[in-house]
C-alpha cells in the first residue's frame, strides 16, 4: 500500500471529528484502575523495587492493589500506580515466600514453616506454625479454609522400612488448626481447591489424592514419575498434573485416567485451564504447549529457556507465561505470538491478569513488572458501540508521555494518531480466527474422487454397485463441502461489508486518547489571592505545553484567614477538569474542580473560554478514500504536513538491543546446556538422592507381599545394601536403590518368611570391617551371623545390594565395601570365597544367599574399575562351593545386573519380590522354589534388561532346584 493510500485511511478515520461524526455525544472510556494508555516500545506501566527475587506469583486485592512476597523476606502492598503502600517482614530472608489473597481481602503469607494472616493495611492477625518448611503459598477454599502444605522432612517406620512424610494443613481463617493430614512421600506443591470444596495434593512419589473438606480421602491415584507442580482442576472437574519426566497426565474428577501427553521437558509448574477446555503447560525444554481437552497438542511455542511457571489467559484468549530466557510472552489463542517483554532475569513467578488488561509479574531481577495485556488500539472490536456518556474527564494520572515526540505538541498528535489509525485499521480488517481456522479445516478437508479397482473375483455387476454407491457419496461430500464454503463465503462478505472503515466511536477514541498522553496532566498554576472580592484566581495549563490554558476563579468565596491556610494546599493538589464532546467533534470545556482535604472547590473560567477544536479539513467530496495535503488544528496558529519519518537513531540504537539480547542468550544458553550435563552426570553417577526414594510402586510392590505360612523364630536375615562409595570425591559411582533394595528384602524376610524382627539385621553402606564382624572373614569364620545360628534349627538368609568387582589380578569376584578400593579389592574387598566358605561351616539348617549385583567391573551408573578396559578383566570362582546351599545371582560374571526406575529397585529384586508373592508359582501348590523362582525370573528380568535398556541379563542359580524359597498361606 502506497503512502497517499494509507494516509487516505488514517485520515478518513479522523473524518469523525470533523462534520462526518455522527450526532450525539461520545465516551471517553478509561479503563478502571489504568495508569494510562500502553505503549507500543513495551515499557512497563510501572516497575516495583524489592531487595530480592520474586517467585511467587503476585496476588490482587480489592480496589487494585497488588501484593508479593520477595526472596528479602517482606511482604509488599502495591498501589495500582507502582507505589508502596507498605511493607510486613516475614523473617525469613533469602528463602522461599509467598502470598495469597482471600475473597474476603485478607492477606496470607508463608515463609519458611510460618503462615501470616495479614490485613489490608498490613496489620497482623495471628500466626500458624508448621512441623516445616511451607510449600508456595496458602490456598484459601470457598468456605474460608485455608490449606497449607508443609515439607517437614520427617520420616515413619513401617516394619523398619523408612518414609518420608510431609503433612497438608488444613486452617480456619482464625489461624486454628481444623485438621492435619499424612503426606506419605513428600508434597510436591500447593493443593488445587475445587469450587465444590475438594482439595488435590500432588506427592513426590508420584501419588494424586482428593480430600473431602472434612479431611477425608476420597481417593488417591499413582502416576509414572515424581512430581513437583501442583494440579490443576478444569471447568468439568478434570485433574491435570504433570511430572519432572515430562508428561501431563489427565485424571477424572473420580480418579479415573483420562490420557497422558509427552511434553518434551519437566512440568515443573501448574497447568493453566481455559473456559474452553483448553490446557496450557510450560515445560523444561522451553516450550508453552496447548493441548486439547481430550489430550491432543494444539500447538507449542518455543522460548530460549525452560518454561517454570503457570501461563494466565486474559479474558480475550491471549496466553501469558513467562520463561528462564527472562522474557514474558503474550501468545494468541492459535500460538502466534503478540509482544514478549524482557526483564533481564529469570521469569520464575506465574504471571497474573488484573484489571484494566494489565499483567502482573514477578523476576529474579528483584522487580516486579506491571505490562498493559494487549494495546487497546489493536484489540478486538465489539460489534456495537459502549453507551455514550458525552463527557470525559482530564486528570492527574490519565497522561504518559507519547513515543517518538518532535517537541511539539500538535505535531505529535499527528503523528502518534496516524501510527495507530493505520495499525487499528490493519487489524481490524483482518479475519477473526474463527474464520481463518474455517477456511484452514475447509482446505484439509475438500473431498477426493474415489479410486477403485475391479478385483479377480469380484463379478462386473457387483463391481458396478460398488462404483455406483461411491460415486453418490462423493457426490455428496461435494455438495456438503460446497454448502459450508458458501456459508464460509457469506460469513467473510459480512465480516467485510462491516469493517470496512473503524467505527465512529473507535476513531474518536484513538484521536481523543492521543490528545490526552500529548498534552499530560492538568496543572494549577500561578495561585494568586484578591482580598478584595475574596476570590481566589490561577491558571490550568497542561504540564507538556501545547497552548492549552484557562485562567480560572475559585467560586466559593474565602475568608483572608482561611486564604491564608488554604493557599499552599492548593498548590500541592491537581485539578480535574471535564469535557462536553461537541457534535462537531470539539471538545468543549464543561467544568473544573479542585479536591482539597475532602471538600470540592468548583474553578469557573474568568472568560468564555474557546473550544478546544481537533478537526480535520476536507480538501474535495472524501466517499470512501480521501487524499489530503494537511492536517490543520484550528486554534494552534499552525499548519502540518503528513509526512511519517523514522529516526536512523533510535533504529540503529534497537538493532544493538536486539544484539545484545541474542548475546545474552547465548551465554545462557551455554550455561544451561552446562548445567543439565552436570545434572546428567550427578544422576548417572546416581548421586540424586530424592529421585531415590521409594515411590507409589514400590509401596505398591511391598504391601503385595504374602503373610508367612508359618513362623520361622529360629530364621536369621543378613540384608546389605551398599550405596554411598566413598563419598562426593570418589570415582565409584553409587548404586541408586541399594537402599531400598535392602529395606524392601529385610520387610520380605520378616513377613514373607517369618522371622523375627529382632533377627533380621540390615547392613547400610557396610565397610569391609562390619562385613567381617557379621559374616566373618578369612581367617576368622566366625562372626556375628555364627552367634545367631541355633545348630540345626536355623535358616539363613543372606542377601547383597551393591558393586561387586572382579580382581585385577587373580580375577575372583569379590562384594565390594563403601571403603573399598576397586583397585586394590584383592585387599579392600571381601572375596565371595571366604563367604561360601564361612556360610558353609555354619550348622544351619539351610542357607540361601541372593545377590544383586554384577561381577564385571562395570555398573548402570558407570565403570566400577577404572583405568582398565573390560576385555582384560577377566571373572573366575563365581560358581560357589555352597554345600548344602542355594544362590540365586542376578547375572552371569561377565554381565551388568540392571536397575528398574520405574519401581527403583534393582531389577533381580523387584522380580524376586514379585515372584515370592506369588507369580512364580508355576504348579500352583503354594510352594515357590528355587528352579521355579530361577525360570521365572530368567523370563522377567532377561526380557526387561533386553527391552529396556539392550543388554543380556541373565540370572544364575547354584543349588537344588526343589528347594523352596518361600511358602505362600
Amino acid at each position: 500500500m502506497n503512502r497517499s493510500i494509507l494516509l487516505s485511511a488514517v485520515l478518513l478515520g479522523l473524518l469523525v471529528l470533523g462534520g462526518c461524526a455522527s450526532p450525539g455525544k461520545r465516551v471517553w472510556p478509561a479503563p478502571d484502575g489504568a495508569a494510562g494508555a500502553p505503549d507500543q516500545s513495551g515499557a512497563p506501566l510501572f516497575i516495583f523495587r524489592t531487595g530480592g527475587a520474586v517467585r511467587g506469583a503476585p496476588a490482587l486485592g480489592p480496589g487494585g492493589k497488588v501484593y508479593l512476597a520477595s526472596r528479602d523476606g517482606h511482604v509488599y502492598a502495591v498501589s495500582p500506580s507502582g507505589a508502596k503502600e507498605w511493607a510486613y517482614e516475614l523473617g525469613a530472608a533469602d528463602g522461599e515466600a509467598a502470598v495469597a489473597v482471600a475473597p474476603d481481602g485478607r492477606i496470607y503469607a508463608a515463609a519458611g514453616g510460618r503462615v501470616h494472616a495479614l490485613s489490608p493495611d498490613g496489620e497482623r492477625r495471628w500466626v500458624y506454625a508448621t512441623r516445616g518448611t511451607v510449600r508456595g503459598a496458602p490456598v484459601p477454599g470457598p468456605d474460608g479454609t485455608l490449606y497449607v502444605a508443609s515439607a517437614d522432612d520427617a520420616t515413619k517406620k513401617d516394619d523398619g522400612y523408612t518414609y518420608p512424610v510431609d503433612h497438608l494443613h488444613a486452617v480456619t481463617p482464625r489461624g486454628e488448626r481444623k485438621w492435619v493430614r499424612e503426606a506419605a512421600g513428600g508434597v510436591a506443591a500447593p493443593p488445587a481447591v475445587a469450587p465444590g470444596g475438594t482439595v488435590y495434593l500432588a506427592t513426590r512419589d508420584g501419588g494424586v489424592h482428593a480430600l473431602n473438606p472434612d479431611g477425608d480421602r476420597k481417593w488417591s491415584r499413582a502416576v509414572p514419575g515424581p512430581l513437583s507442580a501442583s494440579p490443576a482442576v478444569g471447568p468439568e472437574g478434570a485433574v491435570y498434573v504433570g511430572s519432572k519426566e515430562g508428561r501431563l497426565h489427565a485424571l477424572t474428577a473420580a480418579g479415573e485416567r483420562r490420557w497422558t501427553q509427552e511434553m518434551g521437558g519437566a512440568v515443573t509448574a501448574a497447568p493453566a485451564v481455559a473456559p474452553d477446555g483448553t490446557v496450557y503447560a510450560g515445560s523444561g525444554d522451553g516450550r508453552i504447549h496447548a493441548l486439547t481437552p481430550a489430550g491432543e497438542e494444539k500447538w507449542t511455542y518455543a522460548t530460549d529457556g525452560p518454561v517454570a511457571t503457570t501461563p494466565a489467559v486474559g479474558p480475550d484468549g491471549t496466553v501469558y507465561a513467562g520463561s528462564d530466557d527472562g522474557f514474558l510472552y503474550a501468545l494468541t489463542p492459535d500460538g502466534t505470538r503478540r509482544w514478549a517483554r524482557g526483564t533481564g532475569e529469570p521469569v520464575r513467578s506465574s504471571p497474573v491478569i488484573g484489571p484494566g488488561d494489565r499483567v502482573y509479574v514477578g523476576s529474579d531481577s528483584r522487580r516486579l513488572y506491571a505490562w498493559r495485556g494487549w494495546p487497546e488500539w489493536v484489540a478486538r472490536f465489539p460489534a456495537d458501540p459502549p453507551e455514550a456518556r458525552g463527557r470525559f474527564r482530564w486528570r492527574a494520572g490519565h497522561g504518559h508521555p507519547a513515543p517518538h515526540t518532535d517537541g511539539t505538541s500538535l505535531a505529535t498528535v499527528r503523528q502518534l494518531a496516524e501510527r495507530r489509525f493505520r495499525h487499528a485499521l490493519a487489524t481490524y480488517r483482518r479475519l477473526p480466527p474463527d474464520l481463518r481456522e474455517r477456511q484452514w479445516r475447509l482446505a484439509l478437508a475438500r473431498p477426493l474422487p474415489p479410486r477403485l479397482a475391479k478385483d479377480e473375483f469380484e463379478s462386473s455387476r457387483r463391481f458396478r454397485e460398488r462404483l455406483d454407491r461411491a460415486r453418490k457419496a462423493y457426490r455428496q461430500s461435494v455438495e456438503d463441502h460446497n454448502r459450508r464454503v458458501s456459508e464460509l463465503e457469506t460469513a467473510i462478505r459480512g465480516f467485510r461489508r462491516d469493517r470496512r472503515r473503524l467505527p465512529a466511536w473507535k476513531r474518536e477514541q484513538i484521536l481523543r486518547r492521543t490528545f490526552l498522553e500529548v498534552l499530560g496532566d492538568p496543572e494549577l498554576r500561578d495561585i494568586r489571592y484578591d482580598a478584595d472580592s475574596r476570590t481566589f484566581y490561577g491558571e490550568i495549563v497542561a504540564n507538556r505545553g501545547g497552548g492549552l490554558q484557562r485562567t480560572v476563579a475559585l467560586k466559593r468565596a474565602v475568608s483572608p484567614e482561611a486564604a491564608r491556610r488554604l493557599k499552599p494546599r492548593l498548590q500541592r493538589v491537581d485539578p480535574e477538569v471535564t469535557f462536553e464532546v461537541g457534535d462537531d467533534g470539539g471538545l468543549e470545556w464543561a467544568d473544573a474542580a479542585v479536591a482539597v482535604d475532602g471538600t470540592r472547590y468548583a474553578l469557573l473560567p474568568t472568560g468564555a473560554p474557546a473550544p478546544v477544536d481537533v478537526r480535520v479539513r476536507v480538501a474535495g467530496p472524501a466517499p470512501e478514500r480521501v487524499d489530503l495535503t494537511g492536517l490543520r488544528v484550528r486554534g494552534a496558529g499552525e499548519d502540518l504536513d503528513l509526512t511519517v519519518t523514522r529516526d536512523p537513531e533510535i533504529r540503529a540504537l534497537q538493532e544493538r538491543i536486539v544484539q545484545a539480547r541474542e548475546r545474552i542468550a547465548a551465554e545462557r544458553l551455554k550455561e544451561r546446556r552446562l548445567a543439565r550435563l552436570k545434572e546428567r552426570l550427578a544422576e548417572l553417577q546416581g548421586r540424586r538422592g530424592a529421585d531415590a526414594a521409594p515411590n507409589a510402586r514400590t509401596r505398591e510392590l511391598l504391601e503385595g507381599l504374602p503373610e508367612a505360612a508359618r513362623p520361622r523364630p529360629h530364621g536369621v536375615a543378613v540384608i546389605i545394601g551398599n550405596r554411598h562409595y566413598g563419598g562426593a570425591d570418589s570415582d565409584i559411582p553409587d548404586v541408586r536403590y541399594a537402599h531400598n533394595d535392602a529395606r524392601a528384602m529385610a520387610r520380605f524376610a520378616r513377613r514373607t518368611l517369618g522371622f523375627r524382627a529382632g533377627n533380621v539385621v540390615v547392613l547400610e553402606d557396610a565397610s569391609k570391617a562390619r562385613l567381617e564382624a557379621w559374616l566373618g572373614s578369612a581367617s576368622h569364620p566366625g562372626g556375628r551371623l555364627a552367634d545367631l545360628v541355633k545348630p540345626g534349627r536355623s535358616e539363613v538368609f543372606v542377601y547383597y545390594s551393591g558393586h561387586g568387582v572382579p580382581g585385577a589380578r587373580e580375577g575372583r569376584s569379590h562384594l565390594l565395601p563403601v571403603d573399598a578400593s576397586p583397585d586394590q579389592v584383592a585387599i579392600t574387598g571381601y572375596a565371595l570365597t571366604t563367604l561360601y566358605r564361612n556360610l558353609s561351616q555354619l550348622p544351619a539348617k539351610r542357607v540361601t544367599v541372593a545377590l544383586d549385583a554384577c561381577f564385571s567391573g562395570r555398573s548402570p551408573g558407570g565403570a566400577v574399575v577404572r583405568n582398565a578396559s573390560p576385555a582384560t578383566l577377566t571373572v573366575k570362582g563365581v560358581r560357589p562351593g555352597l554345600a548344602g546351599g542355594t544362590v540365586l545371582a542376578a547375572a552371569a560374571p561377565e554381565q551388568i545386573a540392571s536397575w528398574d526406575t520405574e519401581a527403583r529397585l534393582g531389577l533381580f529384586t523387584r522380580y524376586w519380590l514379585k515372584g515370592v508373592s506369588g507369580a512364580a508359582d508355576a504348579d500352583g501348590d503354594r510352594r515357590v522354589t528355587a528352579g521355579e523362582l530361577h525360570d521365572f525370573l530368567g523370563e522377567r528380568v532377561t526380557y526387561q534388561a533386553r527391552r529396556r535398556y539392550g543388554r543380556v541379563q541373565e540370572p544364575r542359580l547354584f543349588g537344588p532346584p526343589e528347594r523352596v524359597v518361600a511358602e505362600l498361606p
